[in-house]
């Protein structure tokens, strides 16, 4: 049976027969989260305020459903089960409400999500449990149109958790609801559901918060906590607080071994572009890539006739366009794009287009082409690439304290020159598109130096300061991401480099960083 033929419960049920474990769990959690505003906006009824009932219960069974989905490996059984008693308990003051079958019916689906976890065998049985509750709260047939599309698109390979939370646009009650229950969030006390509006935003936008953060909120709070929101929320705000994730996962590319020459090749990270797999979405994104190709290609032929006659030093912005087009040419389907690596050459190609000097020297027609250019740039990005800028988040969570950029250029680049010429004891080279990837990265931040050095004001020193952190720390995380590939490639190290290719901590300060490159030179 194909995904195309579901059309309620039965047929979503032959359908789940053979399909895997993680494709109920997804459609499990996709089809309660559609018809929690439901819930959400009933906690302003009498009955809700009168019971001291609020939409925490029902958005416990929604994280554990996201975790179960996101996560299929973790083991939350406990508590799944004990959080969909305690939702029992709170749902039996909805009796009295005018929209009573409604809001039973939301509270149903987030029970049934949430209890894909409790009992494996019956995943299947809680997916079209959820399915069902979920047709009834919302219009019906909008209900299973979201279903069947999330069921093509697991049918296609793609995770639709990565989808918008209904595909299309969004029926008659959603929109109202939504509004209806967030309201109700911002008029209580702000800190109470502060990380629930994050939450609700990313999930349905098919943006979801990091998994494993969402794990340790699932594992981290308890029981008791969970009765009362302020609590709720004071714990989860330290758990945030306290919650570091592997600086590796947002490294600006990875890689693999070459067997056959014996080099580190660099490539992308396997599920940066699984969302990329539906066919009409991919023609979406080739046309994209199209009109930034053709405003590229403009603007490095009229600015290189402006400066044709103005000696021979490159002009970076132009450069940087440059590297910025060959990376799109290089792609000529979407899963050859390397998503992280052309988001990088993005963002130097935006750094270098405000240096004033260069723009006067290609023209401000010009200049200002670039500038269109690079909101074209911006806006795939958001559009097509949204879950690889959630992946590098973690870059910006670091302070540059009083390290000096001039000594932190010094060893970053000390330790990308030898590890480009293998001249590190036992571990790999790298191949030449590797090498210069990294040179990208050292060059892109001796040009953050310079500009940081001739600032004007505070304010822009202040952002130069803020993009060199980034950039540093994202060239770490990439070399820390190329060790941890190499390692069980590694043959005759020293004690230090072993440990440093060994180590998975996860990096908290600066110092840390610099601590764990400097290892490379001892």
């Amino acid at each position: 049976m194909r995904a195309e033929d579901i059309e309620d419960r039965k047929t979503l049920q032959a359908w789940l027969t053979d399909r895997p474990r993680a494709d109920a769990l997804a459609i499990a959690h996709r089809a309660a989260l559609r018809v929690l505003p439901v819930w959400g906006a009933a906690m302003e009824e009498d009955w809700a305020r009168k019971g001291e009932v609020t939409a925490l219960p029902l958005l416990r069974c929604n994280l554990i459903s996201a975790v179960a989905a996101l996560v299929p490996t973790a083991d939350i059984t406990d508590a799944a089960a004990r959080a969909t008693a305690t939702a029992a308990r709170s749902a039996a003051f909805a009796t009295t409400t005018v929209d009573a079958h409604a809001v039973a019916d939301a509270r149903a689906a987030a029970f049934a999500s949430a209890d894909t976890d409790v009992r494996a065998a019956t995943d299947a049985r809680a997916a079209f449990t959820s399915a069902r509750a979920a047709a009834r709260a919302a219009t019906t047939a909008d209900a299973w149109d979201a279903i069947r599309a999330d069921a093509q698109a697991l049918e296609a390979g793609n995770n639709p958790l990565f989808d918008d939370i209904w595909h299309f646009e969004n029926p008659e009650f959603f929109t109202p609801a939504t509004a209806a229950m967030v309201s109700i969030w911002k008029n209580d006390p702000p800190a109470r559901w502060t990380f629930w509006r994050r939450w609700w935003d990313a999930a349905v936008n098919g943006q979801p918060l990091d998994p494993q953060l969402q794990l340790a909120i699932v594992q981290g709070v308890d029981d008791d906590t969970w009765q009362d929101p302020d609590k709720t929320a004071a714990r989860i705000a330290e758990i945030e607080a306290g919650f570091v994730p592997k600086l590796s996962d947002a490294a600006f590319a990875d890689f693999r071994f070459d067997d056959v020459h014996h080099w580190m090749v660099l490539v992308d990270f396997d599920d940066d572009l699984a969302h990329l797999r539906d066919p009409e979405v991919i023609r979406a994104f080739h046309e994209d890539c199209e009109d930034l190709r053709d405003q590229l290609q403009d603007f490095i032929d009229f600015a290189g006739d402006a400066i044709a006659g103005d000696g021979n030093r490159a002009v970076a912005m132009v450069t940087s366009a440059d590297k910025l087009l060959r990376e799109l040419q290089r792609a000529d389907g979407a899963d050859r794009l390397r998503a992280r690596r052309f988001v990088q050459l993005g963002q130097y190609t935006e750094l270098r287009a405000a240096i004033e000097a260069d723009r006067k020297r290609v023209g401000e027609i010009n200049a200002k082409a670039l500038d269109d250019a690079l909101d074209a740039f911006r806006a795939l990005c958001r559009k097509h690439l949204g879950p690889v800028l959630r992946r590098m988040e973690p870059l910006d969570g670091f302070d540059l304290g009083h390290h000096d950029p001039e000594d932190l250029l010094g060893l970053l680049s000390d330790v990308v020159a030898r590890l480009k010429s293998a001249q590190i004891e036992g571990l790999k080279p790298l191949d030449p598109d590797a090498q210069a990837a990294f040179d990208d990265m050292v060059d892109a931040l001796k040009d953050l130096r310079t500009q940081l050095a001739e600032a004007q004001s505070e304010e822009r020193r202040s952002y130069l300061r803020e993009r060199f952190t980034r950039g540093y720390v994202g060239a770490f995380a990439t070399v820390k991401r190329l060790t941890e590939r190499m390692t069980p490639y590694a043959e005759g190290t020293t004690n230090a480099v072993d440990g440093a290719i060994r180590n998975q901590g996860r990096f908290k300060k600066f110092s840390e960083l610099v601590e764990w490159l400097s290892q490379f030179l001892t």
